[in-house]
């Protein structure tokens, strides 16, 4: 499968896009975007306003999803190249990079992080640092109470 369909594929599971691409003054501006594929060129269309200042340039874009509790986390990313041809803003992509999605991908990510976690710690000598537990079991205790009289969000 090709870059541009494997992404063509995936964006269809999302309402919209971020895209980050080189401001006129050298910084990355970012902006939502629906990007809307054109199979012939290979690119994928996106507009926002000219007034952000947006040049071509290399280009990144993102999309992710999750529901109001974090849960249910899916991305992935694109890496590119933003052009303005033809008075048309186009994303024209380079590589798919595969995202979040599904329960193996979150194991997956807490495993790999504890892992990279322990081996910086070693590789400098360090240990980890000691979690207050007893601190933020109290804190719980005490908005778990909170909220059990009533009081919380007045």
């Amino acid at each position: 499968m090709t870059t541009w369909r494997a992404i063509a594929q995936e964006l269809r599971r999302y309402d919209s896009a971020v895209i980050t691409a080189r401001g006129l003054d050298g910084y990355p501006v970012s902006v939502r975007c629906v990007p809307v594929a054109d199979e012939r060129s290979g690119t994928f269309a996106v507009s926002f306003p000219d007034t952000l200042g947006i040049e071509s340039s290399p280009a990144w874009l993102l999309c992710h999803f999750h529901d109001e509790r974090f849960w249910s986390l899916r991305s992935f990313g694109a890496r590119g190249l933003l052009e303005h041809t033809d008075g048309v803003w186009r994303f024209r992509p380079t590589s798919f990079v595969a995202g979040m999605g599904g329960i193996a991908a979150s194991i997956r990510l807490f495993i790999g992080g504890r892992r990279r976690a322990q081996h910086y710690l070693a590789a400098r000598g360090l240990k980890p640092p000691a979690v207050p537990w007893e601190r933020i079991t109290a804190i719980k205790r005490d908005v778990e109470a909170l909220h059990a009289d009533g009081s919380a969000g007045r």
